[in-house]
């Protein structure tokens, strides 16, 4: 397989690593400022009841949905080699 554009199906990791790095900080950050907000976990009210494991994946699939743009933005082309294949504009 070949791609139009091959620098970005390189990127396409790096940007969501970063992608999910960034939904990591957003989410500590808020944490911390709810806990400042409610006046800390030892008090039962202040619990916002999130699942842990639907905050992560929440992180996961940003940085699927960032990798995979990024690869449909490389264009990738699938030929045979006997085919011609030319790179073209539209």
């Amino acid at each position: 397989m070949k791609f139009g554009i091959p620098w970005l199906a390189y990127i396409a990791p790096l940007a969501a690593l970063v992608a999910i790095l960034l939904i990591r900080i957003k989410i500590r950050r808020s944490n911390r400022l709810r806990a400042v907000f409610a006046g800390g976990p030892d008090r039962v009210w202040s619990d916002p009841g999130h699942v842990a494991w639907r905050r992560k994946s929440e992180a996961i699939l940003l940085g699927l949905a960032v990798a995979f743009i990024f690869l449909a933005l490389a264009r990738p082309m699938v030929f045979k080699h006997d085919e011609h294949s030319e790179l073209q504009g539209v």
